[in-house]
């Protein structure tokens, strides 16, 4: 008749009751395809106690299979796992997309959807335990930040301006944007910034403390973070007497 409880984690490993009737020993009990543990039933035939396995995050069929029968409680246990996207390897690339780049996290399952700023990536590969995607980016529609969307079983989860999109062509100075945005208070992290006209004379200011960069290309700063109260801070990019200010535009 049903399952108590009818969900569990992904890893699974939980004892699941099983209750109906004509339940005897010799009972098989298939979650969808995959046969599941059937620790014991009893006497009366009327429950029985199952191992829920391991499971990718959704719903499946549970079926009931013995002498007297098969029986299937349609959409009968769900997997569940928490859902949450820490960053993207590497957090920035080029405008017109096509890079494959790794989503870090969990509940990373290989039915996830991924968009890059509303626009849908695709999954190439899901890593072992859904710790992370390899994806292949979208072709961006301008350059700078966007937000980077997981939607799988598990539910949704919005990193926001995850990922920085570079215009590889050549400009007078500009600032696009920067990546990441949520930084450790003690320094030390790589943040890149984006943006056209680049040399050796931009500079990088973190509220009034300039940070050690180098000059990949015109269109690419990579920089390093100093140690920073917890709290937000602005950012100062100068050329010259030129400055491109972005308020509050990390977090620490």
């Amino acid at each position: 008749d049903r399952l108590q409880p009818a969900t569990s984690p992904a890893t699974g490993g939980i004892l699941l009751t099983l209750t109906g009737r004509g339940l005897t020993e010799g009972t098989e009990v298939f979650f969808g395809t995959e046969r599941v543990r059937v620790e014991s039933a009893d006497e009366t035939g009327e429950s029985a106690l199952v191992r829920c396995p391991e499971g990718e995050p959704g719903t499946v069929d549970v079926t009931v299979r013995n002498l007297n029968g098969t029986a299937v409680i349609e959409d009968g246990f769900s997997w569940y796992e928490d859902l949450m996207l820490d960053s993207v390897e590497p957090p920035l690339g080029r405008l017109d997309g096509g890079e494959v780049v790794r989503l870090v996290g969990i509940g990373l399952s290989a039915n996830s959807q991924v968009y890059f700023g509303g626009l849908e990536a695709d999954v190439v590969e899901a890593g072992l335990g859904r710790r992370s995607l390899r994806v292949q980016t979208p072709a961006g529609q301008t350059p700078g930040n966007v937000d980077v969307q997981v939607i799988n079983p598990s539910g949704e989860f919005n990193l926001l301006n995850g990922f920085l999109y570079v215009d590889e062509t050549e400009g007078g100075f500009a600032v696009h944007g920067m990546v990441p945005r949520r930084l450790p208070t003690d320094g030390g992290t790589p943040l890149y910034v984006a943006g056209q006209g680049f040399n050796d004379d931009t500079q990088v200011w973190v509220d009034d403390v300039r940070l050690n960069c180098v000059t990949e290309s015109p269109q690419r700063l990579r920089c390093t973070t100093r140690p920073h109260p917890q709290g937000l801070a602005s950012v100062v990019v100068t050329q010259g007497p030129v400055e491109s200010d972005w308020p509050n535009a990390l977090t620490f």
